[in-house]
Formats: C-alpha cells, sequence, structure tokens
C-alpha cells in the first residue's frame, strides 16, 4: 500500500509540484484509487485517512478548503499531532469503525492552528492490502450557528482529565470523551457502567428527585471492578433544547484529594489574613501604651526636675497601669494563638453539667434567670474547643450587661443539617448593626482604650475554633434589644441516640 501512494525522487521531479515549488521535496504521494476521481469535484468534503500511519492519504477540493491545505500534496505530507488524549479518542474511533459502525459527530479541528467547527460521518475506507481506514464526509458548521462557549466547552469536556458522557434520559449514550473510552471501553448506556444493574435506575432515580446526583458505586472498567464516584446531572441540551443527563466519574482518591488540597488551601489563605490582620492589631494595640508610658515618663522627669514629687508620683503611677496593660495584652496575644489550636479528647459530654460548670465560671448571677431548650443533652465531640466558645459567649453576656442582677438568659441546642446548633440569647444592651462584623475581628470593643471591659479578643477566638471545626458563627442583636450568639458545631462522632428533653424557664441557683 506505501507504494500506492509515496513516490521515488525521479518520479517526483516529473511533477508539476517541482515547478510551482523547486525548493519544497514532498515525501508522500496522494493516493491514487479508481473511484477517487468521482468524489473530487463533489461539494461534500471527503477526506481518506490511513489510521495506521496517522496521516491524511486523499482528500477532494472541499476537504482542502476546509483543511486550509495550499495542495493535495503539502496536506497528505502534513502529519496529524495530536495529544494524549486526542490520541485516545483517535484509537476509539479506529475500534468502532474496525466493528464496522459509522460515527456521526461534531467535532472541532485546528488546521494551522484555526478552529473550524465540522460535523463529520466517519466510515471505513478498504486500502488495496485489506488495511482499513477512515473515510470521512464533512460539512463545516457556521460559526455563528452555535453560542462558541458551547463549542469551547464541548472541547474542554472532550479533553477533560476525569472521565465525561451525555447520556438521554433513558440512559442511552450520546456522547463521551476519549478518557470514558479508555476507562471503560465502548459504553452504549448508562447500565455498562456498573457492575449491579440497579445503579443505572438508583442513578435516575436521583435525578427524578432533584437535577443533580452524586454518590459513590462499584463500576466495571476494562481493568475490572472499581470503586468510582458519579456526578450525574440534567441540563437541557444546547442543540435541540431537551433534557440530557451529564455525567462525570472519577477516581474517589482524587475527588477526595482535591478536596483536601482545597481545604487545606483555603486555610493557608485564611491564615495569611489573619496573620496579616494580627500583626496589624498587635502594632496598634501594644504601640497605644508604649507611647502613653513614653509621655508620662517625660512627665514624671519634668515633675521630678521642678521638684514636684506629687506630679511625679502620678505620672509614675500611669506608666505603671500603662505597662500592666501592655503585659496584658501580651497575655491575650498569647492566649488566641493557644486557644485556637488547642483541641483535647474525644469525650461524652453531659450538656447541663457542662453549661452548669461554665455559669459558675462566669459568676452568674444568682438573681440572673437561666433559660434551657435543650434537645440534645448528650454530645459525642471534643470538649476542650467546644467549652471555650460558649464560656466566651456567656461571659460576653455577663460582662456587658448594664444591669446583671436582671439578667436572662437563654441557651438553646438543637440538630440542623447534620450540624448541632448552639444559641445564647441576652436581654442587655445590644449591639449596633453596624458593629455586628466588626466584634469578630481581633481587638475589637465597643468602648475606647480606657473603658474597654476586655481585650477583645474573646470573640475572635471563638469565631476562629467554631471555623476551624467547620462551623459558623453569627450574631442577631439590636441596640437596647439584647444579643442572640449562635454558632453550628459538627456532630464530629456523632450525637448519642438520648431521648430530647426541654426544660421550662427557671432561675439560676
Amino acid at each position: 500500500m506505501e507504494a500506492s501512494y509515496r513516490t521515488s525522487v525521479s518520479d517526483w521531479m516529473d511533477t508539476d509540484i517541482v515547478r510551482k515549488a523547486p525548493s519544497r521535496m514532498f515525501r508522500y504521494k496522494p493516493l491514487d484509487a479508481p473511484e477517487l476521481s468521482a468524489w473530487k469535484e463533489l461539494q461534500t468534503a471527503i477526506w481518506i485517512t490511513d489510521a495506521d500511519k496517522r496521516r491524511i492519504v486523499w482528500a477532494n477540493e472541499a476537504a482542502l478548503e476546509i483543511w486550509r491545505a495550499d495542495s493535495l500534496e503539502e496536506l497528505v505530507n502534513r502529519p496529524l499531532r495530536m495529544s494524549d488524549t486526542a490520541e485516545q479518542t483517535f484509537i476509539h474511533l479506529h475500534e468502532r469503525v474496525m466493528a464496522g459502525e459509522k460515527i456521526r459527530s461534531l467535532r472541532t479541528l485546528y488546521p494551522k492552528g484555526q478552529p473550524t467547527l465540522i460535523e463529520m460521518l466517519v466510515g471505513q475506507y478498504l486500502f488495496p492490502d485489506d488495511r482499513v481506514g477512515f473515510l470521512v464526509e464533512a460539512r463545516p458548521v457556521a460559526q455563528d450557528a452555535i453560542d462558541p462557549s458551547v463549542l469551547r466547552n464541548a472541547d474542554a469536556a472532550r479533553y477533560a482529565p476525569i472521565c465525561m458522557a451525555i447520556h438521554t434520559l433513558n440512559g442511552a449514550i450520546l456522547t463521551a470523551n476519549a478518557l470514558t473510552h479508555k476507562i471503560f471501553g465502548d459504553v452504549r448506556s448508562l447500565r455498562d457502567y456498573f457492575c449491579d444493574d440497579t445503579d443505572e435506575q438508583r442513578v435516575l432515580d436521583g435525578l427524578n428527585k432533584a437535577e443533580g446526583f452524586v454518590s459513590d458505586f462499584e463500576v466495571l472498567t476494562r481493568r475490572g471492578p472499581a470503586i468510582y464516584s458519579l456526578q450525574a446531572k440534567l441540563l437541557p441540551d444546547p442543540v435541540t433544547g431537551e433534557q440530557i443527563i451529564i455525567v462525570s466519574l472519577q477516581d474517589p482518591s482524587v475527588r477526595l484529594e482535591n478536596e483536601r488540597l482545597s481545604i487545606l488551601n483555603h486555610s493557608l489563605t485564611r491564615s495569611n489574613e489573619e496573620l496579616s490582620q494580627f500583626a496589624s492589631a498587635a502594632s496598634h494595640d501594644l504601640k497605644t501604651p508604649l507611647v502613653a508610658i513614653e509621655t508620662h515618663a517625660h512627665f514624671a522627669v519634668e515633675s521630678l526636675q521642678a521638684n514636684d514629687t506629687e506630679d511625679c508620683r502620678v505620672q509614675l503611677e500611669m506608666v505603671r497601669k500603662r505597662a500592666k496593660r501592655m503585659r496584658w495584652l501580651l497575655d491575650e496575644f498569647l492566649n488566641y494563638a493557644r486557644d485556637v489550636q488547642e483541641k483535647g479528647a474525644l469525650s461524652e459530654v453531659d450538656v447541663h453539667q457542662l453549661l452548669h460548670d461554665l455559669l459558675e465560671w462566669a459568676s452568674f448571677p444568682e438573681s440572673g434567670e437561666l433559660r434551657l431548650e435543650i434537645e440534645l443533652p448528650f454530645l459525642k465531640t471534643y470538649l476542650t474547643p467546644l467549652k471555650k466558645v460558649l464560656l466566651n459567649l456567656i461571659n460576653n453576656a455577663v460582662k456587658h450587661h448594664n444591669n446583671s442582677d436582671n439578667i436572662v438568659l437563654t441557651i438553646r441546642l438543637w440538630e440542623e443539617h447534620g450540624f448541632v446548633v448552639f444559641s445564647v440569647a441576652d436581654n442587655g444592651p445590644g449591639i449596633d448593626k453596624v458593629q455586628h462584623q466588626r466584634i469578630f475581628e481581633m481587638f475589637k470593643t465597643l468602648y475606647p482604650s480606657d473603658e474597654a471591659r476586655g481585650a477583645g479578643v474573646g470573640l475572635a477566638i471563638a469565631r476562629r475554633i467554631v471555623e476551624l471545626h467547620g462551623g459558623e458563627i453569627s450574631v442577631r442583636s439590636h441596640k437596647g434589644l439584647g444579643s442572640t450568639f449562635q454558632f453550628t458545631w459538627p456532630k464530629e462522632e456523632g450525637i448519642s441516640s438520648y431521648s430530647s428533653t426541654n426544660l421550662a424557664a427557671r432561675p439560676w441557683g
């Protein structure tokens, strides 16, 4: 067969190509066969590909236009350069054509780097040496006939590093990318992926209840059974408008690793932001007492020089107070760094006993009223971080109440969407809405530094601990109407199966 379309140098020297391009020597000669002359002038683009040599061996005039070829000789001497994924698509196409199948598809070709959308029908071409090649009939599709984003998405899916396929609503396959064929072979329907025939119906039933479905399945790959994560979603077909099923499959270890890396990346980004915020807060809050110490020390020296011992004593006392506050701030820095990392051991927690202990530590007044609504009286969780979050919220309620003897504290606990939800509400002075986000920042208080009742790290610690455990914390409050802090907490190792309890309001003591 090779001799039928390769020429010797002496034969080539007699062709018209030499006179047109004397500086260019073509190694391969176009295929010559009787039936080709009838196809040459057809308006439908036709070309023949030698699958073994990955080379087009003949094309008519319409095909030369699609391939942007200067001549037939130039095209047949142009190698078909393919990526690994495109190579897998080519191999699978060859297998199907060898089996006698005719394949119709929409493809984007890149002749000379220019994208060209074509509709093509690929069938068999039998060479004189009985090898099977591709006979391709094609027609270009107007670039404005399809949204360019659809084409880009189609190409991205075709060469994606995960298995992707499109199925009809009854499971029949419409198209699949190269990796799907490489891993699963000749997939004809949704059922062909699974070891268990009932799994196809599980997917279809799941899509009937929601637009998306995700689960792990035992699938049948070319290498044998394996566990894969399958994600299916209903979408409208961009061509027909009818609903189709988009299916993606991947090794679950890849998905889990991607999720792990995403979490680590998010954590690193958050840590960098907090480090910057921490450094800024440290610089500002430590600078304030240092400036005050310097000022009062200067006044003390002046008073001493003027023999004003009383004023000197007053100034030195101010220096002592500022130094004490500075030491306190440094301790709070260390507390923040330590508290957000300490986890402790997993244990069975009696919620009522925990709250009783926390209220004593927070010096909850005996005249105050405590209301508990606890649906889950026992939790299996990490006690130390949970205790720190609750203690900070209870401390805030007591410390910032304008009349702590009349405080009413309501603590609720319930389960929601796989999380435990805690709510701590008080009847205190409330917080302006503009301060709701600020109070969770490092060293931010609602009072001037001289009047501050704390360093402003309690809520920052609480938020960081909650977020490290995968939860969220928020506040609902209006000036003069009290505050409600609510946070979600993971079940960790699960919630113990005890009966629910709902206690009526009772006084504390």
